[in-house]
């Protein structure tokens, strides 16, 4: 305890200090006055003259130091009454505590304070987006949020739905959206889409109608730019949609595995035209949020041309297990379509119509005839399998690129059917 000496209050120690001096005090005073009495006694024994002397001169000065000790001790004795004081007040409250019962201590629980995180507002991404990019690992639910955009963004404005999909996947057939998956006709859209955007521009400025407004869904970019014939053409339309193509009624919407700008195909700078979504791995990676979507299945991130934020996923946001196999969609909107214009059903068609006039091959009708014979009785099978087990195929080397355009080509033709297979493949067996 911290010493404390004021007028009227003693501590502790101080008191103990007083009680002990006064207990020398007295002990010291008597045995020193007995030794005085005793000199002076010693001094009528017979002795030589000089022990006289010597006791003569020791007895006043002991005297006097006895004396001293008892004003000392009269001076210490003014504790005395405060220690008892003391002693009696400290086993009181010891008594009094010790008689009252016992106190329990009821713990009173705090509520937890949970910062909830300031989530993006959905209700604003047709006023602030040009364009989209939805960049998530493979069952982010990417195809899900595309279909849900095309769905949100139609409620106020109809428009025209197509999706361009390398892996021909099952999704946009379930929302009713136009897909095409051939490579050809992939790269024929987006040329004629480069085209009308230029035409568009034209008849907004002789103040003419535009045309219907277009919402154009082109997943796995990075695959199919790896097989176009002329990848700069695509690259520039894919510029110039996420800058321009809001304005005349086109919305572009580019699904890829990657956010890296290189595998998009689109330069950094044109890629911050479009509203950045993040699903996924790409999501948790983001450096302002990394530490708050540990936990989340569907992380979402905005970032790109709108302020970095958080969401929650439109169709995924309310499941908290995750399943790389898929959980089915949530809150997804019937999209008020129009029919898709009659110029981009052109361009699809036609390059589907060169494809099957212009064969690759001189020998078409005798290379048609023995994948038809070899896919006879066989379930699903792989195109690289097809091209090692076919003789003409292997010693040719015939790039599998051409080997899917044949196998597309008979499924058109109504002998066989495909369906997309792992990363750019194709699957066929005979109908």
């Amino acid at each position: 305890m911290t010493a404390i000496f004021t007028n009227n209050t003693f501590h502790n120690s101080q008191i103990l200090l007083s009680d002990k001096v006064r207990r020398y005090a007295t002990w010291s005073s008597h045995a020193i006055f007995g030794s005085a009495i005793a000199l002076s006694l010693a001094s009528f024994i017979p002795s030589h003259w000089s022990s006289k002397l010597v006791n003569a001169s020791l007895c006043p000065l002991l005297f006097v130091v006895s004396h001293k000790l008892d004003k000392l001790r009269e001076y210490a004795s003014g504790y005395q009454g405060i220690s008892e004081q003391r002693s009696h007040s400290a086993y009181s409250n010891w008594l009094d505590a010790s008689l009252q019962p016992t106190k329990k201590e009821v713990a009173i629980a705090q509520p937890e304070i949970v910062e909830t995180p300031n989530y993006y507002d959905w209700g604003n991404i047709s006023d602030e987006a040009v364009g989209f990019l939805i960049c998530g690992n493979s069952g982010s639910a990417k195809s899900s949020l595309a279909t849900w955009l095309a769905g949100h963004l139609s409620q106020s404005n109809p428009m025209a739905v197509i999706a361009l999909d390398p892996h021909f996947n099952d999704c946009w057939k379930l929302a009713n959206i136009k897909s095409i998956g051939k490579i050809e006709q992939i790269e024929a859209a987006l040329n004629w889409l480069l085209c009308e955007l230029d035409a568009r521009c034209d008849r907004k400025g002789e103040g003419k109608q535009i045309g219907d407004h277009l919402f154009i869904i082109c997943d796995e970019l990075n695959a199919s730019l790896e097989r176009f014939k002329d990848r700069k053409v695509v690259e520039s339309t894919l510029r110039r949609l996420g800058s321009e193509g809001r304005k005349f009624g086109l919305t572009f919407c580019g699904l890829n595995q990657s956010s890296n700008a290189n595998a998009l195909g689109i330069d950094a700078k044109y890629r911050s035209n479009y509203a950045l979504i993040l699903l996924g791995q790409s999501a948790r990676t983001h450096p302002l949020f990394k530490e708050s979507l540990a936990d989340v299945a569907y992380p979402c991130v905005l970032d790109g041309s709108i302020a970095p934020s958080l969401a929650i996923h439109p169709t995924h946001g309310d499941y908290s297990t995750f399943k790389k196999s898929g959980n089915p969609p949530k809150n997804l909107k019937q999209i008020n379509q129009l029919p898709l214009p009659d110029g981009l059903l052109n361009a699809i068609n036609g390059s589907d119509s060169q494809l099957s006039a212009s064969p690759q091959s001189t020998a078409i009708a005798p290379v048609f005839t023995k994948i038809i014979n070899f896919l006879n009785g066989r379930d699903w099978t792989r195109d690289n399998y097809i091209k090692q087990s076919i003789t003409d195929f292997k010693n040719a080397d015939t790039p599998i690129e051409e080997i899917q355009g044949y196998l597309q080509f008979l499924e058109v033709q109504g002998h066989l059917e495909t369906r997309g297979a792992g990363r750019n493949g194709l699957e066929a067996r005979k109908i």
